[in-house]
């Protein structure tokens, strides 16, 4: 009689059965992306400690090979002295160059001082990190920029030599919460025909914060609404022109304050003296759609030259951001408030944290909106109001915003900060046309929303509220009819 051996199970202990073992593909899908960083990445080091620069190979190149053919294959004792005489030189500058950065290697490497914690956007300010760099290298040219990599604060930097020491000047494009400051540092001879570079990077928590502008003027108008106590029972809740701020576009030259401007060559004009109390309890929210990065990719043959003007990614709503911020600091909420942004955890009541979260707001990497759950949690906690930092160019934030606003029970109010309006011709000429544009007019706004954008998004906010202001931050001025304003603006410039 047969037997057969029965076979031990694939669950069992005792199993030796034996599976297909999984290539290494299938174990680790992304080694092949892995290995390729790393590839890169060795490249670029490879590269940047490679001595001769491109200019510097030709000549190297040129100099053999006139030395060879005519120096020696022709006996021209002159060029061969010559070609000669430059490698030489090219030579002797690479080993300056090489000795000089292993010189300044050490001396980043020993270096004490830190970068300080927070920036203002757009503004430049000292960083707080300077090296000793001696000043007898010989032919050698020193400087360092700030690498844009993934996690490390970017920024335009300006060196500044005083005595033995070199300051930072750093400007910031843009909000955000960074991890790091990455340098890439820089040694080339005067010639530009040698050249060593390396990057070293610095572990720190990085806050940058929107700037205000000219909102300073306006803390104490958003602070308030407009009060019961005027003069008459059907008049305006406003009096006579006793109130003063600073000239803006658009201003009357009747209501300038001559004799002020004689005095203090500030030009101030006359506003009318409002009637106002202050706002009740109320919570503020500030949207930052992932979508509003203004830098874009274009196939026009010309599209890199507009890189030129501005190559950080920078958002159009930092212009609303730095109206939350001033909002915010001014403790214009109320004596207690909430504050919620996009890419935030939750709602926040203390400062720090809610500057923590506009600022993370600004990083690519929100990609979340929680207007919803935000005003479903300050409901229930019982505020009054909530002030809704909106974009100036519309989008598809726009949907869930009406969505969020029709759940709740607060009333809303809208804040769309702007950095000036572009002209319309702006969004209509071609590529060539804008690119000259931008070149030649560098202090026009050229990401700054049309008057057809901000017409958009305020006709479709006032669906919800009708209390919508559009701030000016560039000018520091408030506009309380936005639609009435814009489309005067249209009719003078269109008057057929």
């Amino acid at each position: 009689m047969a037997f057969q051996a029965a076979s031990p199970s694939l669950h069992s202990p005792g199993s030796i059965v034996d599976t297909p073992r999984p290539s290494s593909a299938d174990r680790h899908p992304f080694d092949s992306e892995k290995r390729s960083s790393s590839v890169r990445r060795a490249l670029r080091v490879a590269i940047g400690l490679f001595p001769f620069t491109a200019v510097g190979l030709t000549v190297i190149v040129a100099s053999l090979a006139t030395g060879w053919y005519q120096g020696i294959g022709h006996l021209d004792l002159v060029l061969l002295m010559v070609s000669f005489s430059i490698l030489v030189v090219t030579v002797l500058l690479a080993v300056a160059v090489v000795a000089s950065a292993v010189l300044i290697n050490g001396r980043f490497r020993r270096n004490s001082s830190r970068t300080v914690s927070e920036f203002e956007a757009d503004v430049p300010s000292a960083s707080g990190y300077h090296v000793e760099l001696p000043y007898w290298l010989p032919c050698v040219d020193v400087g360092w920029r700030w690498e844009p990599v993934a996690g490390a604060c970017p920024g335009k930097l300006e060196l500044r030599t005083e005595r033995d020491e070199t300051n930072e000047i750093v400007t910031v494009p843009g909000r955000g919460m960074y991890r790091s400051v990455v340098r890439r540092i820089v040694v080339r001879d005067v010639l530009d025909l040698c050249r060593v570079s390396w990057v070293t990077s610095e572990p720190v928590t990085l806050r940058v914060l929107p700037h205000r502008g000219k909102l300073e003027q306006l803390v104490p108008l958003l602070g308030y609404v407009s009060g019961e106590d005027i003069s008459d029972p059907f008049g305006e809740p406003w009096g006579d022109r006793v109130d003063m701020r600073q000239y803006a576009a658009g201003d009357s030259p009747r209501m300038i304050m001559w004799k002020i401007y004689a005095r203090s060559r500030k030009v101030m004009v006359r506003i009318n003296e409002r009637a106002v109390e202050a706002r009740p309890r109320g919570c503020g929210y500030l949207i930052a759609p992932p979508e509003h990065l203004t830098a874009k990719t274009s196939r026009h043959p010309l599209a890199f030259l507009s890189r030129v003007w501005r190559k950080a990614r920078v958002r159009s709503d930092e212009a609303s951001a730095g109206i939350a911020r001033v909002v915010l600091e001014g403790r214009l909420l109320g004596d207690d408030w909430k504050f919620g942004a996009d890419g935030g955890s939750a709602a926040v009541s203390d400062l720090s944290e809610a500057l923590d979260a506009v600022a993370r707001s600004g990083t690519p990497e929100v990609t979340e909106c929680g207007l919803s759950v935000f005003l479903e949690q300050v409901g229930r906690e019982g505020f009054a109001y909530c002030v809704l930092f909106a974009p100036p160019q519309p989008g598809p934030w726009l949907d869930a915003t009406l969505e969020a606003c029709s759940r709740t029970s607060l009333r809303i109010h809208v804040l769309i900060g702007v950095d000036g309006v572009a002209p319309e011709l702006e969004r209509g000429q071609k590529a060539a046309q804008k690119i000259l544009r931008r070149l030649t007019l560098r202090n026009e706004a050229p990401d700054s929303p049309t008057r057809a954008e901000l017409a958009a998004v305020v006709s479709t906010l006032s669906r919800v509220t009708p209390q919508i202001l559009l701030v000016d931050r560039l000018a520091g001025r408030i506009i309380g009819n936005p639609m009435n304003v814009l489309a005067q603006q249209a009719s003078r410039r269109n008057p057929e």
